[in-house]
């Protein structure tokens, strides 16, 4: 079989599969994995497949580019109310709370839905959150220092996590990119 036909048959089989081993690939090819590892490199240049270890993933499954927070705000924007609105259930009773919300879009909704109703102590990476939070909250609002990222809005970096490893939460609201 010539290379290209292997290769071919890799894609085929990472679409089919959402990934593909290269031990796996080495044995249905009767091939060694320094030849499969060299397919995988070949196509993950030309951008079909993203190595990974062990094997590799078909492209797109693959995000390697951050989006920025503004890109992303429009997007699954009645999802997000909702489980903003959610959220509010796991929100402590009563007054005098430290509540920690981190950065992003969703748990931006969460803040949102908070109003001003009960008074909270609010802590946040999140400039926008901070932003939108000291105007609404009847509680404190607290920024977390260190460097901020041009593409969240929020702040990182060591001081950020030492900030974080001083605080005593009743809960935290965090986000996530995804899960699998």
């Amino acid at each position: 079989m010539y290379a290209e036909e292997r290769q071919r048959t890799i894609v085929n089989l990472a679409m089919r599969f959402d990934r593909v081993a290269v031990t796996e690939l080495a044995h249905r090819f009767g091939v060694t994995t320094e030849t499969i590892r060299r397919d995988l490199d070949v196509l993950n240049r030309r951008g079909i497949l993203r190595r990974v270890h062990g094997g590799a993933v078909p492209a797109e499954n693959v995000r390697l580019v951050e989006t920025a927070v503004a890109e992303r705000e429009p997007a699954f924007s009645a999802q997000k109310a909702r489980i903003g609105q959610a959220a509010l259930a796991f929100l402590p009773s009563g007054d005098g709370s430290t509540v920690l919300i981190d950065s992003g879009t969703t748990t931006a909704r969460f803040a949102a839905a908070l109003g001003g109703g009960q008074e909270h102590t609010i802590v946040t990476n999140s400039v926008p959150i901070a932003s939108q939070l000291a105007q609404l909250q009847n509680g404190p609002v607290h920024l977390l220092g260190g460097r901020v990222r041009g593409l969240t809005q929020a702040t990182v970096g060591g001081e950020t996590v030492e900030a974080l490893g001083r605080l005593h939460c009743d809960v935290v609201f965090l986000g996530t990119n995804g899960l699998t």
